[in-house]
Formats: C-alpha cells, sequence, structure tokens
C-alpha cells in the first residue's frame, strides 16, 4: 500500500477523495492562466468561464481562436502547437466529465460531501473551480 494511501485511510478519507485531492493542473496557474509554446513565440492561454480556451495575443486581446500563421512561422511548429492546444482541451474536457460524473454519482447516491471537501477539490484548481461555478450558477 502506498503512504498515500495510509494517510488517507487514516484520516478517514477514500480512494475518490484523494484522486480529487491530486488532480492534474495541465500547466495552468489558479486563475486559470498558462503559458504555451507555439510555434516560435509564448501565447498566453487561459481557461474561459465555460471551460473553453482563450488565446491572448501580443497586443493583449483575447480571443478564442488561435493567432494567426505568420511567414515567420515554420510548418512543424504551428502543426505541433495547434496539436498541443487540441491535446489540452481534450484533458480539460476529460477531467470536467469525470468530476461531472462524480459529483453526479454523489448527489443521486445521497453521499454526504463535507464543506471542507469542496474548497480542497474545486478551490484553486484551474479546471474544477469553473466547473463548480458552472454547476452552482446554472
Amino acid at each position: 500500500m502506498l503512504a498515500e494511501q495510509e494517510i488517507g485511510e487514516e484520516a478517514g478519507l477514500t480512494g475518490d477523495v484523494l484522486e480529487e485531492t491530486r488532480l492534474d493542473w495541465l500547466g495552468f496557474d489558479p486563475s486559470g492562466r498558462r503559458v504555451f509554446q507555439y510555434a516560435s513565440h509564448n501565447l498566453h492561454i487561459q481557461i474561459g468561464p465555460d471551460l473553453n480556451l482563450l488565446f491572448e495575443g501580443p497586443a493583449g486581446k483575447v480571443t478564442k481562436s488561435l493567432p494567426r500563421k505568420t511567414r515567420q512561422d515554420d510548418k512543424d511548429e504551428i502543426a505541433a502547437g495547434r496539436k498541443g492546444v487540441a491535446d489540452v482541451k481534450k484533458q480539460i474536457k476529460a477531467m470536467a466529465k469525470a468530476c461531472a460524473k462524480r459529483l453526479e454519482r454523489a448527489l443521486t447516491d445521497s453521499l454526504p460531501w463535507p464543506l471542507w471537501r469542496f474548497p480542497v477539490v474545486f478551490g484553486d484548481h484551474p479546471v474544477m473551480a469553473r466547473l463548480a461555478r458552472t454547476l452552482v450558477f446554472e
């Protein structure tokens, strides 16, 4: 048994709770921002309130689409950057879907959800905090 599991069991935490507390942040900070290598420059991306990615251009303008390719950009680097962004989108979608299923199961099975658990799981996490806002405020 892993030390983490032993500590969790001693604290009365189940495997689901432990799994939720160590969700991958996918390189984003608590505000949902990340610097991403795109072709020959750094691209600032952020997770929007609807869990879609937003892209910040050099002038600070935020758009829903990747910046256009310039003459200086290498085709292979652009393709790799686009693939990287697509992978991040898939990871965010999968993470949100899995967590929504766990929450739905907790509600339908009337599983207790202690107050302390909410900020631990959702509080600063760049994906889960946004997911929680959509669930609470819709």
